[in-house]
């Protein structure tokens, strides 16, 4: 048995660290904190380049992302240039999808009434939503 198995499978590190104070839940989530945070800072610089731009948006397409990054073995390493990297691969591939919430913004961009925000935001034409 390895060192590394014998500490993990006896529980000394965890032990150890609970004597010192440390919560273990305590700090998984403050990694688990970090690591979103992380992600968080890398998509908005993401969104600042060309291919983020370029990105159509969408369920759908951030699922395809999420998977692509995991199988990259991208997903603990937050950074615009991977994000970048997996988008530019599926938008080459053709696997990404015009996206609802992406559709709706042009059509509404593109409006020249009220009736066609209307139309794009998927309301009635009345205001009080009859008709």
């Amino acid at each position: 048995m390895s060192t590394d198995d014998y500490l993990t499978a006896s529980g000394a590190i965890e032990r150890h660290l609970a004597e010192q104070g440390v919560d273990m839940e305590a700090l998984r989530d403050a990694s688990a904190n970090k690591l979103r945070q992380s992600w968080e800072a890398a998509t908005a610089e993401f969104q600042q380049t060309e291919e983020g731009r370029r990105w159509p948006g969408g369920q759908e397409n951030f699922k395809k992302l999420g998977d692509l990054l995991i199988e990259m073995g991208a997903a603990d390493q937050p950074n615009s240039e991977n994000i970048r990297i997996a988008a530019e691969w599926l938008r080459q591939n053709s696997m990404l999808v015009d996206s609802p919430e992406s559709e709706a913004e042009t059509k509404i961009s593109e409006a020249t009434s009220m009736e066609q925000i209307r139309e794009a935001l998927g309301r009635s034409s009345s205001i009080f939503g009859r008709g």
